[in-house]
């Protein structure tokens, strides 16, 4: 079942997603910001032109962490359906 999830109601949501139609292909990306009842507070869309499906997903983390930086959110959760993403943004990484 699909429901929403407000983490205790204390946080905000961002989701993001990216797209491409190919890969490499024609790509953009989206996302939003919902508070903990799930009402929306703030969103944005964006077109890359040619590219690929993870820099279409890493682009709409970097808008959105972005965008909530600049909204003076810094308790957050984020959301992507990219597990790549998710791993490249949690894993450590030796330099």
């Amino acid at each position: 079942m699909v429901r929403w999830n407000a983490h205790g109601g204390i946080k905000m949501i961002l989701n993001v997603d990216g797209s491409s139609i190919g890969n490499p292909g024609i790509s953009g990306f989206g996302g939003l910001i919902r508070n903990s009842d799930g009402a929306w507070v703030h969103g944005f869309a964006g077109n890359i032109g040619f590219s690929n499906i993870l820099h279409a997903e890493l682009l709409a983390v970097y808008h959105d962490l972005v965008l909530a930086w600049d909204l003076d959110i810094k308790d957050l959760w984020c959301y992507s359906d990219s597990k790549i993403v998710i791993k490249l943004l949690s894993d450590h990484v030796n330099e």
